[in-house]
């Protein structure tokens, strides 16, 4: 469930990890990359470095950075899934790195962290906060408040319904006729402040 693991197993439930990985990574070259006039340089705050989501983001992001050599990743450092060990890790890289372009956090709540260290710096005009979320109102009240930028919500709110499905399934004999795992990729969207944001994009706690 939203987690991958490396033993296989029936079915997953949960976010496309790749596809955020690459889809964020395509987002910072086009705001940060060649002819941007910008630094070209990213922070990255993993969970931790060896949580199955952040492997697999970073595996997929790396791959589109690597076909882009304007963009250098400055620090990758795990918070441990903690904001203010997220919030401590941006204060240091922005020391170090003035002109970061951008941050990409792999869970909205530690990346809020990171964030409130940007906007404490005073460079929130300037430096990008990505994060991947379940879409939550607390994500949207971090948009408003520009303390993210960018989530890529991967809507948790559905994968309940979804394991339930997958589990009925399950339970009647279904699965793939190759034998492989079964998945069910979670819808995902991009909620961003400006030209179509809305509160309601965000599920209520």
């Amino acid at each position: 469930m939203n987690l991958q693991s490396n033993q296989p197993s029936a079915a997953f439930v949960g976010a496309d990890w790749d596809r955020i990985g690459r889809e964020i990574a395509g987002d910072i070259v086009a705001e940060c990359g060649a002819g941007s006039g910008k630094s070209g340089k990213v922070a990255i705050i993993p969970g931790q470095l060896t949580a199955a989501d952040s492997v697999i983001m970073n595996e997929a992001a790396f791959k589109v950075f690597e076909a882009h050599p304007e963009i250098q990743v400055v620090s990758n450092q795990a918070s441990d899934w903690d904001p203010e060990k997220a919030r401590q890790i941006t204060a240091t890289v922005l020391q170090q790195h003035a002109d970061l372009c951008a941050i990409f956090g792999h869970w909205d709540v530690h990346t809020m962290g990171a964030g409130k260290a940007v906007q404490d710096a005073g460079l929130a005009d300037s430096v990008l906060v990505y994060a991947t979320g379940g879409g939550d109102d607390v994500a949207c009240k971090a948009i408003e408040d520009g303390i993210l930028d960018r989530e890529w919500s991967y809507d948790a709110d559905g994968q309940g319904r979804d394991a339930g499905t997958m589990i009925d399934l399950l339970l009647q004999g279904v699965a793939a006729p190759d034998g492989a795992m079964m998945m069910v990729p979670s819808p995902l969207k991009v909620i961003k402040a400006g030209e179509g944001y809305s509160a309601d994009l965000c599920f209520k706690l």
